[in-house]
């Protein structure tokens, strides 16, 4: 079976609230390369964080399943390499 979910837009709509409200204010986005871990809640070992990026104020908002983050700050990259996958924080 073919893993192509698709998802109405009020259950995108809900998902990306229960994100909104996760993240709050403060947010990061943290930028690897390396293999990506098995889930989210596995640690991260030997990836390389490449670059972290601050979302100033509240995380963003939602429409029709779309998040459309808040200011995202620059920020010089700690090591090089190519990015494969991030997390949110």
């Amino acid at each position: 079976m073919a893993s192509n979910l698709k998802y109405s837009n009020g259950t995108r709509d809900a998902q990306q609230q229960g994100l909104i409200l996760y993240a709050g204010s403060g947010a990061l986005i943290n930028i690897y390369s390396g293999t990506q871990p098995a889930n989210a809640n596995t640690a991260i070992s030997t990836q390389t964080l490449l670059v972290s990026l601050p979302i100033s104020g509240s995380f963003g908002t939602d429409s029709n399943g779309t998040i459309t983050l808040n200011s995202v700050t620059s920020a010089n990259a700690s090591a090089t390499g190519t990015a494969t996958f991030f997390r949110i924080f």
